[in-house]
C-alpha cells in the first residue's frame, strides 16, 4: 500500500462519522481529485477484506463504515497506520502536566538545581519536549516575579524572592481544584473550621526550606494534618504517650525544624503544645528521609505494592474508583511511613476525631480497617482504632473528591479585587452548592491553562465575549442578581438534562445490529476453542491467553498470567459451579478482547470447584473498554440459565455460540 493511500485511509478512518468529498480529500492530501478516486478504488477491496467498507454517495463523497472494528484495528496496526484520537490527546496533555508538576516540585519545593540532560533522561523525553515544558513553567512563574536561570556546572534553578516562591507554591500546589489536596478537604469539612490551614502551611514551608528539608507537597499535607489533629487533641485534653527520642534524633535537623515549627505556631496562634509534640513531628519529618533509625524493618517499595493490591481489591469489590486517585495513594504512603514507626515502637497516638468518625462515617472506617489490615506489612501488628481513624480520613477525602467531581466545576473570575471575588464565590456556593463546586476564584489577568483545565463553566463579573476559551461562561454582577441566578440555574438544568440523556442512551436496549457490532468487537472465531480430553485449568488459561496475544506486545502473555494470578489472590474468579471468568487485576492489553473456552467434560478449577465447563477469559484494554459492560452482563445472565449452558456445550461451534450469546445481550 502506497504512503498516500495510507494517508487517505487514515483520513477516512478519523472522519468516519461523516462523508468527505473527493475535493476535500484532495486538498488535505495535496492530490488531484482523479488520483483520490483512483486510490479509493484501489483501497475498496483491501478494506472490505479487513473488516470495513468504503461507502460512496453521489453529492456527499466517501465514508468509512466499520463492519468488524477489531479486525480493522488489527489491519491498521499491521500496516503501522497510526491515528491520534481524543484519548491520546488527553493523555498527552495529562502527561505534560504531570511532567511540569514533577519539575516544579523538584525546583521549588525541594529547592534543587536540575541538569536538563539528566532531567530529560529521568522523564524519558527529548530535550525539545523538555524545552517546551520549561517554557510553559516560565510563563507560570512570570506573574510572581520568578525566573528560570541556568549556569554551566551549576544547572538550572528558579530565581526570585523567597516570599514570591512561597506565594507560588501556595497557589500552585496547595490551592488545588476539586479537593486535590488534604488542605482543601480540611477547609470544606466542619472538623477543622477553626484551623487556619494556609497559615500553618506557610510556617511548615518556611521552616523546612530554611533547613533544606526536602518534602513533597503530599508530605507537607500530611504534616499539616498531623499538626491540626494535634490541636484537636490538646483541645480535648487527650494525653500523649511519653517517649524519648534517640540521641541521633535529638541532634538531627528534623528535630531542630520540628522545634521551630511548634514554637512559631505557639507564638503566632497562642497555642500551647506539649513537649511530646516535637518528638512526634520529628518522626513525621524524619520518615521521609529514610534515616536508618527511621525505617522499621519494612521495605517501602513492598508496602507500595501491597497498597496497590488492596486499592484494586477495594475498587473491585466496593465499586469505588480509587486506583486512579494518585493523591489518595501518595497520602496513604506518606502516612504509613511514620505510622509503621509508631506501631513497631509501640507508640500510641490518640485521635481526637475517633468518636466522630466512628459515629458519622462508620462504614468508611470499617472498610478501611478490614481491607488495609490485610496488608502483609501490618500482619502481627497491634494497630489501634485511633490509627485506623487517621487512615480513614484519607479515604473520606477521596470519597469527597469523587462526589465533587459529579458537580459542575466552576471558575469564578472577578476584576475588582480579592474581596469582591470572595463575595461572588460565597453567593454562588450559598445558592447552588448542591450542583456547583467552585474550584477557585481569581482575577482576569491570573487566568492560565492550568486554571482552566477541567472547568465546566466560568462565572465572571468581567465580560469575556471577546475572549475564546472553549468553555461556557456567564457574565454576572458581583452581587448576583435574580436575573444572574436564573441564568445559572438554566445552565445547570440544561447540563444535567444533557447528562441524563447520555446516560439513558447508554443504558437503552441495543438493536440486533448494535449487538452484533459489540460482540464482533470483543470475540472472534480465533478466540474460541473447545477443550477435550485430559486438560488442566492452567493449560486452558495459557491457551486462551495465547489466542489473544496476536497484535499485543511480546510481554503480554507473561503479564496476563501474572495479573490473573494476582486477581485470583484478591478474590474468586469463579462465577458459578460451571462458569469461570479469569481476568487480570489491571488491564494489560492494548486491544480489549474476550476468549472463550468450552469444556464439555468439565475441568477441575480447584478442590471446591471440580466441574467448570465454560471459561470466559477477559482482557480489558488500558486504552478504553466501551461496550465491555454489555458483554459482562450477558455472561452474568448465562449463569442463571443452565438450559442455555447445556445448549452451548451440546453444539460447541463458534457460529452457534455467537447466535446463542447474541440472544443474551
Amino acid at each position: 500500500m502506497k504512503e498516500k493511500e495510507q494517508n487517505l485511509l487514515l483520513q477516512l478512518f478519523e472522519n468516519q462519522d461523516h462523508f468527505t468529498t473527493s475535493k476535500e480529500l484532495s486538498e488535505i492530501l495535496s492530490l488531484s481529485e482523479r488520483t483520490v478516486r483512483t486510490y479509493i478504488h484501489n483501497l475498496e477491496s483491501i478494506v472490505k477484506e479487513n473488516g470495513a467498507e468504503i461507502i460512496a454517495k453521489q453529492g456527499y463523497g466517501y465514508k468509512l463504515q466499520m463492519i468488524r472494528p477489531m479486525q480493522f484495528e488489527m489491519f491498521l496496526n499491521k500496516h503501522q497506520i497510526q491515528h491520534v484520537g481524543e484519548n491520546e490527546k488527553k493523555a498527552e496533555l495529562e502527561t505534560s502536566l504531570d511532567r511540569q508538576n514533577y519539575i516544579l516540585n523538584k525546583m521549588l519545593i525541594e529547592d534543587e538545581h536540575v541538569f536538563l540532560e539528566m532531567l530529560a533522561d529521568t522523564l524519558y523525553i527529548s530535550r525539545s519536549t523538555l524545552t517546551k515544558d520549561m517554557n510553559v513553567i516560565k510563563k507560570m512563574l512570570e506573574p510572581y516575579g520568578l525566573s528560570i536561570v541556568s549556569k554551566p556546572n551549576y544547572g538550572t534553578w528558579i530565581q526570585g524572592e523567597e516570599n514570591d516562591k512561597r506565594c507560588f507554591i501556595m497557589n500552585y500546589f496547595f490551592k488545588g481544584s476539586r479537593f486535590n489536596s488534604i488542605q482543601e478537604y480540611m477547609d470544606h469539612t466542619n472538623y477543622f473550621d477553626d484551623i487556619p490551614t494556609e497559615s500553618f502551611i506557610l510556617v511548615i514551608l518556611d521552616e523546612c526550606r530554611k533547613n533544606h528539608i526536602k518534602l513533597s507537597d503530599v508530605m507537607i499535607q500530611n504534616v499539616l494534618m498531623h499538626l491540626t489533629l494535634s490541636i484537636k487533641r490538646i483541645e480535648k485534653g487527650l494525653q500523649l504517650n511519653t517517649f524519648t527520642l534517640d540521641t541521633e534524633f535529638m541532634n538531627s535537623i528534623e528535630y531542630h525544624t520540628a522545634t521551630n515549627i511548634i514554637h512559631r505556631l505557639e507564638d503566632d496562634f497562642k497555642i500551647q503544645f506539649p513537649e511530646e509534640e516535637i518528638a512526634y513531628l520529628t518522626l513525621h519529618l524524619g520518615a521521609k528521609n529514610n534515616h536508618p533509625l527511621h525505617e522499621p524493618n519494612v521495605v517501602m517499595e513492598k508496602v507500595e505494592q501491597q497498597l496497590d493490591t488492596i486499592l484494586n481489591q477495594m475498587e473491585e469489590e466496593l465499586g469505588i474508583f480509587l486506583t486512579d486517585d494518585m493523591l489518595l495513594k501518595n497520602c496513604l504512603m506518606e502516612h504509613l511511613r511514620p505510622m509503621l514507626i509508631r506501631v513497631h515502637q509501640g507508640i500510641v497516638l490518640k485521635n481526637p476525631l475517633l468518636n466522630e468518625i466512628m459515629s458519622e462515617h462508620r462504614d468508611v472506617f470499617d472498610d478501611t480497617k478490614m481491607y488495609l489490615s490485610k496488608m502483609p506489612c501490618l500482619e502481627g501488628c497491634e494497630v489501634s482504632d485511633d490509627e485506623w481513624a487517621y487512615l480513614t480520613l484519607h479515604f473520606m477525602a477521596a470519597i469527597e473528591r469523587l462526589q465533587e467531581r459529579n458537580k459542575l466545576q466552576v471558575l469564578v473570575i472577578c476584576s475588582t479585587g480579592y474581596g469582591s471575588a470572595q463575595l461572588l464565590k460565597c453567593r454562588i456556593e450559598k445558592e447552588f452548592s448542591e450542583h456547583i463546586h467552585v474550584v477557585t476564584e481569581m482575577g482576569y489577568f491570573e487566568m492560565n491553562e492550568k486554571a482552566l483545565q477541567g472547568i465546566d463553566l466560568i462565572i465572571s463579573s468581567v465580560n469575556l465575549d471577546s475572549v475564546i476559551f472553549g468553555i461556557p461562561f456567564l457574565h454576572v454582577s458581583v452581587f448576583l442578581s435574580d436575573q444572574d441566578k436564573a441564568a445559572i440555574r438554566k445552565f445547570i438544568d440544561d447540563t444535567l438534562s444533557k447528562r441524563k440523556h447520555i446516560e439513558e442512551s447508554y443504558g437503552k436496549e441495543l438493536s440486533i445490529k448494535e449487538k452484533k457490532e459489540v460482540f464482533d468487537t470483543y470475540i472472534h472465531k480465533e478466540y474460541f476453542q473447545v477443550f477435550q480430553g485430559d486438560i488442566t485449568f492452567e493449560s486452558i488459561v495459557s491457551t486462551l491467553i495465547k489466542r489473544l496475544s496476536y497484535q499485543e506486545k511480546e510481554s503480554y502473555i507473561k503479564h496476563m498470567l501474572d495479573q490473573i494470578k494476582l486477581r485470583e489472590n484478591m478474590g474468586s474468579i469463579i462465577f458459578s459451579e460451571t462458569i469461570a471468568v479469569p481476568h487480570p487485576a489491571i488491564p494489560v492489553g492494548r486491544i480489549a478482547s474476550i476468549a472463550v473456552g468450552l469444556v464439555p467434560d468439565g475441568v477441575a478449577w480447584s478442590k471446591d470447584v471440580p466441574n467448570i465447563k465454560i471459561v470466559f477469559l477477559l482482557s480489558p484494554s488500558y486504552l478504553g473498554n466501551q461496550g465491555v459492560k454489555t458483554m459482562t452482563k450477558a455472561i452474568i445472565r448465562l449463569i442463571d440459565m443452565p438450559e442455555v449452558q447445556k445448549e452451548l456445550l451440546e453444539c460447541p461451534k463458534f457460529e452457534e455460540f455467537r447466535k446463542i450469546f447474541l440472544n443474551l445481550m
